[in-house]
């Protein structure tokens, strides 16, 4: 065998042995979601921070384009929160303490009831929020590995239909597919970020993008309802 053909030979050979198709290494993508959202769901408490780019109008109730805070597994959340309120653009805090949803009154600094579509403790229910949501991700793709809030995740992409979404943002069910990306925890398996891209309902814009980042895992957090609101 000529030199030059056996120096192409074991180029091939090693770049075999090293992954040389330019796959990102790590564990197949669908076991990465499996891992995600059983390690996620056990746990019990966490900080997340919610954005929505370029959020479609809202006429009606309260529609969240921001909210930054802590939850409590199940149903306790508090969080300062920006959005527009029957369509009128407001910055103030919320409170939901299990069946009852409380959000300061920004002008007069009381605590109202009131309710909302975008619901960041439906956001997180592990029945029929972004647990259960990821699970049904198709078309899943290991893209690599980023750095979120600090910790060196998997990044994976995929597809979502939308009504997957309906049970925690308040969508009419359709079959709209939308483009996904997730961020998983390396070494903990913890989902850390998750990103909607595209509209979820007719009259949204093209280029409406809902990010939300999670962290803080298992803090220690005491939420109560507002006292005499």
């Amino acid at each position: 065998m000529r030199p030059v053909a056996v120096l192409v030979l074991v180029l091939a050979l090693a770049l075999a042995a090293c992954g040389g198709n330019d796959e990102p290494e790590g564990p197949a993508p669908r076991t990465i979601v499996q891992r995600a959202t059983a390690k996620t769901a056990a746990q019990k408490s966490f900080h997340f921070n919610l954005n929505v780019e370029n959020p479609p109008s809202s006429s009606s109730g309260l529609s969240l384009t921001f909210a930054d805070g802590d939850l409590v597994v199940p149903d306790h959340l508090k969080a300062k929160v920006a959005g527009t309120f029957a369509g009128i653009p407001l910055t103030s805090q919320i409170v939901f303490a299990g069946q009852r949803q409380f959000l300061e009154n920004p002008i007069t600094g009381k605590w109202q009831s009131f309710s909302t579509k975008t619901s960041p403790v439906a956001f997180f229910s592990p029945a029929k929020g972004v647990l259960a949501a990821i699970r049904g991700v198709r078309d899943l793709k290991l893209e690599g590995t980023e750095r979120v809030g600090g910790v060196e995740t998997y990044h994976l992409t995929g597809k979502v239909k939308a009504r997957d979404l309906t049970g925690f943002l308040g969508n009419p069910p359709n079959d709209r597919d939308v483009d996904a990306e997730l961020d998983v925890g390396k070494d903990d398996y913890l989902l850390r970020r998750l990103r909607l891209i595209g509209p979820i309902a007719d009259g949204e814009p093209d280029d409406v993008v809902r990010t939300v980042d999670v962290s803080r895992y298992g803090q220690q957090v005491t939420i109560r309802a507002p006292a005499g609101p």
